[in-house]
């Protein structure tokens, strides 16, 4: 588990209210949702020390992005926006974490989603 003292020491991925953190399966790249700035951050992962390296904003197109989760695979992401109570799906770059593609899925059929969850 990473302490929320790594989460910040980050300062710019961390642009306004972190709110949900996933992993890609290896453990050394993070996206963070920013609840009150529509954005997702992605972070590199220090093995050694959990600390968040080279952090960069990789898209803007979300309404209150909460929760978030990377497929297994790490080529697809899926974001719950509770500010328009849908959630977008992207593909992900696994080299680059960059997002591409992102669309709304499921229309408007969830009331404030918070969190979301993959089985696989």
């Amino acid at each position: 588990a990473y302490s929320n003292t790594k989460l910040f020491s980050c300062h710019q991925c961390v642009t306004s209210i972190p709110y949900g953190i996933t992993l890609n399966s290896s453990g050394t790249r993070a996206f963070v949702t920013n609840l009150s700035s529509y954005k997702i951050s992605q972070c590199m992962v220090a093995p050694d020390t959990g600390t968040f390296t080279h952090c960069n904003i990789t898209s803007t197109a979300f309404h209150f992005p909460q929760g978030i989760v990377l497929n297994h695979a790490g080529t697809r992401i899926f974001i719950v926006n509770n500010g328009n109570d849908t959630v977008s799906q992207c593909k992900v770059n696994p080299a680059t974490g960059a997002f591409s593609n992102c669309i709304n899925t499921g229309g408007k059929m969830f009331n404030k989603p918070v969190d979301i969850a993959l089985t696989e």
